[in-house]
């Protein structure tokens, strides 16, 4: 099932650049944000 997230996931970021090996690394710096954690954190930040 997990397994399917990600998969969907990374089927989402079709239009970036390929990933480096580094970056498929479970442990992603926090800087880098999937879409959807940039809409949840744009939308916490517009409520402060």
């Amino acid at each position: 099932m997990l397994d399917e997230w990600l998969n969907e996931l990374k089927a989402g970021r079709e239009d970036q650049p390929t990933p480096t090996p580094l970056q498929l690394i479970p442990q992603q710096p926090p800087e880098r944000l999937t879409p959807e954690e940039l809409i949840i954190k744009r939308f916490f930040d517009a409520l402060d």
